[in-house]
This record gives structure tokens, C-alpha cells and sequence, in this order.
């Protein structure tokens, strides 16, 4: 069984759903799997689950997504915990970890930004960091941790540790249109404050939460992928060609 679905919502107005989603529903799977018979169960986390670490995080780091006031973070830890559960139903358990996924098939995430960027509803661009990885090694990990991916544990598939304005970056480029101001950290906590208040009049989700303000502002961390080289096989896949094989794909399906 893979078990991928996930609520990644940032608005608090919504964390009673994700926690139904990320927790219950994981609960609920996991014993509709072990009920029928499956073997084996793995489950689809993020890097997400260790919360706001420093430095590289690795599978031997600490999480601490528990103290987190990111009902997103907290509940992919929650998840995860879950998940384990299904080594006692006589389940082998394997735990994926993702980091931010890019490529071709998306128009929803990430493949969002290209045509926010081109219809200038992005004025300016987040000064965090993050980790990309592409989508062919995310599958990659997913199917080799059936056979090689040992019960109980868990692989970061991550992949090159970036900053957010060189997706936006490389994004613009291939448009060939002008690449709009990283913005100061202050901007988006103030925006992150501001924008749930007039939510609370239209009763429309915000464009910036307090939690993605947060997560758009990190620095100073990153992802380790080295136990997913070394058991799965994965590879760093450039950044430039995550972004260059998602432009295509929108182009080519007629999105952008």
C-alpha cells in the first residue's frame, strides 16, 4: 500500500480537517490495510515532519515538529507515528520523506508560479531557502523502498538545497519576462499577520498565513540525501531542469 494523500494546508481556519487527514486518515488506512492482508505500507511524510530545524537535517535528526505552531508540521509527525503502528498489524513500514517536489504533471503547486509570474500577481519574491527535488526521483525512492527500504525506518528524498528566488528565478528565465524583488523577511511576517484579518471579513483562505510567512522566510538549513543514494540509487537532479521540464509540460498540455 502507498499511502500519498496529505493536506498541506497553512491556514489555522483549517487545521481541524488536517488533522482528520494527516492523522486519522492515516490511522484509518493503515488498519484497512493490515485488515486485508497488505505486506507492506509505505508512507508518503515530507521533510515537513522535523518541523523548523537548523543546519542539514538527516534521518538521525531530532524532530521537532511537535513544538511547531505549524498545524502542517505537527500533523505529518502525527502521521508518521501513525504509520508505525502498522509494524504491530504485521505490516513492513517504510517512511518516505520528500522535500519540495518539481517537474513535469503539476499546474497545482509548483507549477503554480509560472503563471502567477506571468499574469503579475507576484510582486515580489520570499528571501527563504529550500529543497528541491525532482519528481522522477521521488517515484524512484517510492518504488524502491518496497524491496529495499527496511521496516521502521525513514528516507529524506530530497535533492539540491536552494534559495526560493532561484526557482522564481529560473522560472522568469524561461518565460522571458523580468524577475519580480525578493522582498525583506519583516515584509512577509507583517503580510502573514495582515492578511488573515481581512480573511476573516471575505471569508476567502489568505494569500500569506503567519505559517507560510514562516516557511517562506527559513534560513540557514537543508536536507541530506545520502541514505536514499546510497539504499535507493537517487541522484541530484539540477534545480534548472526541474524547472525547465515542469515549463515544458504546462506548455505542452496547454496551461501556459
Amino acid at each position: 500500500i502507498f499511502h500519498q494523500a496529505g493536506d498541506t494546508n497553512m491556514w489555522r481556519k483549517k487545521n481541524d480537517q488536517q488533522y482528520r487527514t494527516n492523522v486519522l486518515g492515516t490511522r484509518n488506512l493503515v488498519e484497512a490495510a493490515a485488515a486485508n492482508g497488505a505486506k507492506c505500507f509505505i508512507h508518503t511524510s515530507s521533510v515537513s515532519a522535523w518541523g523548523p530545524t537548523k543546519g542539514i537535517t538527516n534521518e538521525e535528526t531530532e524532530p521537532i515538529a511537535q513544538n511547531s505552531f505549524i498545524n502542517y508540521e505537527k500533523t505529518k509527525l502525527q502521521g508518521e507515528e501513525e504509520a508505525l503502528k502498522g509494524r504491530d498489524m504485521g505490516m513492513k513500514v517504510v517512511i518516505v520523506n520528500p522535500a519540495s517536489i518539481v517537474g513535469p504533471y503539476d499546474n497545482n503547486n509548483w507549477g503554480k508560479i509560472f503563471l502567477a509570474l506571468k499574469n503579475k500577481e507576484v510582486p515580489f519574491v520570499a528571501p527563504g531557502e529550500n529543497n528541491f527535488v525532482h519528481v522522477s526521483e521521488v517515484v524512484k525512492g517510492h518504488i524502491a523502498a518496497v524491496d529495499k527500504g527496511k521496516d521502521g525506518e525513514k528516507y529524506i528524498l530530497s535533492g539540491v538545497n536552494s534559495n526560493l528566488s532561484e526557482y522564481f528565478k529560473e522560472a522568469a528565465r524561461l518565460m522571458d519576462i523580468p524577475l519580480p524583488p525578493v522582498a525583506p523577511r519583516f515584509m512577509f511576517r507583517i503580510l502573514g499577520q495582515l492578511m488573515p484579518l481581512t480573511a476573516a471579513i471575505s471569508g476567502k483562505e489568505p494569500l500569506i498565513t503567519p505559517e507560510l510567512a514562516d516557511m517562506m522566510t527559513r534560513r540557514g538549513y537543508g536536507f541530506s540525501n545520502e541514505k536514499a543514494k546510497r539504499e535507493f540509487g537517487l541522484v541530484d537532479v539540477p534545480l534548472e531542469k526541474g524547472v525547465k521540464d515542469n515549463y515544458d509540460w504546462l506548455v505542452k498540455e496547454g496551461i501556459l
